[in-house]
């Protein structure tokens, strides 16, 4: 989260100064880095995630279920970190709609999400369904991000924005 959230300023910085290559590098850079610190974490504690888990009880009935939670949790994680890049992305550039609709698959689609999968596959559901939100996030931010990144690579991206004074 700290990645993406303290990249917003200077994806708006490089948007409003219609600076598309730092735009471009920094939308590589984040990826790169996010992808790499949530799957990297996520194999690890993954690896561990017995002696994890025994950490916090000796229960076997509870670590049992734990042990489900936290492999939801990291395969969530990692959608996760590029659901809220795509969002960040979005929010910089000015597209509210697609914004909008990022922020609306995480928090507005979870409530059904979790009511349907609770309904059909009981505590199983129920843990997984907020990797199923976020995976859902993921893929509609990737389809949006498309054609972002297409009118970025064309120059038609910022086509009808208006120039803004701003220091290089």
């Amino acid at each position: 989260m700290g990645l993406f959230l303290g990249a917003i300023p200077l994806f708006a910085y490089s948007f409003a100064s219609k600076n598309t290559q730092r735009l471009k590098e920094a939308l590589k850079e984040l990826s790169i880095w996010i992808g790499g610190i949530s799957i990297l974490f996520a194999l690890i504690v993954y690896l561990f995630r017995v002696p994890v888990m025994q950490l916090f009880t000796d229960d076997s009935a509870v670590i049992k279920v734990g042990l489900i939670v936290l492999a939801a949790q990291l395969v969530s994680s990692v959608f996760n970190g590029f659901s809220g890049l795509f969002t960040g992305i979005f929010e910089a550039s000015g597209l509210g709609g697609q914004t909008g609709i990022m922020a609306t698959i995480q928090g507005i689609l979870y409530i059904p999400i979790v009511i349907i999968l609770h309904q059909f596959y009981g505590l199983t559901g129920l843990i997984w369904s907020m990797t199923l939100t976020e995976g859902i996030a993921f893929v509609a931010g990737l389809i949006m991000l498309i054609p972002y990144l297409l009118k970025l690579n064309n120059g038609k991206l910022m086509e009808n924005q208006p120039e803004l004074a701003v220091a290089e």
